[in-house]
């Protein structure tokens, strides 16, 4: 798989992955020979807005390369699909490389959220790199400065264990403000009111020091406030309170 950036790519997926790196290899003029998607509704808006080909099938003429970037429970069964001659890069966070057999597979993890939004700069988003060989990782690493991306040499392990970790600080956080919007809207309370507390948060997660900035009835160990919370909540928002409050107890060594 020697100068990839020379080769055809075919997109497998549709997505917000799919759609993101087909705009970025095209942006960059790294040649993109079509995108197949078992969705064709959004396959085919993203080849017509790119004026590349739909396949509906998946055979060695499609392309050289085909770049995996489907959710996690499609992507062995899809790699399986593929030529052995071709090279195959998937975008998973967790799937084990020892777990495909195809003899020219590497991994290809962006370590962010993608949303839809295309506008995102390649240097705000981390590449972690795994590879079958050294010249299929040499063409990755090549990949990524053409893209504008910074990498890192990651084995499968250390890879699942960043993705559990990324979970927690970005996809946990984000469903605990959305939990918090709805409960401010179930009150009719202005969202803008805790808009400058987001933000400071955020901007202490930053600095890694989280356990000194937590505050709060848990950490104080304020059991009147906790009773007095949970009596105002039901159903999943009381759960997720129950289950944070508690951690946060234990965390700071009080009593449940």
């Amino acid at each position: 798989m020697r100068n990839l950036g020379n080769k055809s790519i075919v997109i497998i997926g549709s997505g917000a992955v799919a759609h993101y790196f087909t705009n970025l290899f095209i942006e960059k003029g790294i040649s993109v020979s079509g995108l197949f998607s078992r969705n064709e509704t959004t396959g085919f808006n993203i080849t017509m807005q790119y004026n590349i080909p739909f396949f509906d099938t998946l055979s060695a003429s499609c392309g050289e390369v085909y770049f995996v970037a489907v959710k996690d429970d499609s992507v062995i069964s899809i790699i399986n699909e593929l030529p052995k001659t071709a090279a195959v890069i998937y975008t998973s966070g967790t799937i084990d490389l020892s777990l495909i057999n195809h003899p020219n597979c590497s991994v290809f993890y962006p370590l962010q959220s993608f949303d839809g939004d295309l506008s995102m700069e390649a240097q705000e988003i981390p590449i972690l790199l795994e590879s079958k060989s050294t010249e299929s990782y040499l063409d990755l690493q090549e990949l990524c400065k053409t893209l504008g991306h910074p990498y890192f040499e990651v084995n499968s392990e250390k890879r699942k264990e960043i993705h559990l970790c990324a979970v927690f600080l970005n996809n946990f956080i984000n469903h605990m403000v959305t939990i918090a919007f709805d409960e401010m809207k179930s009150r009719s309370i202005e969202s803008e009111i805790l808009k400058p507390l987001i933000e400071k948060t955020m901007r202490q997660l930053l600095t890694g020091d989280s356990i000194k900035k937590q505050t709060g009835p848990a950490k104080r160990n304020d059991k009147n406030t906790i009773i007095e919370h949970k009596k105002m909540l039901n159903g999943d928002s009381l759960d997720v309170y129950t289950v944070m409050t508690n951690s946060i107890l234990k965390k700071f060594g009080h009593e449940l």
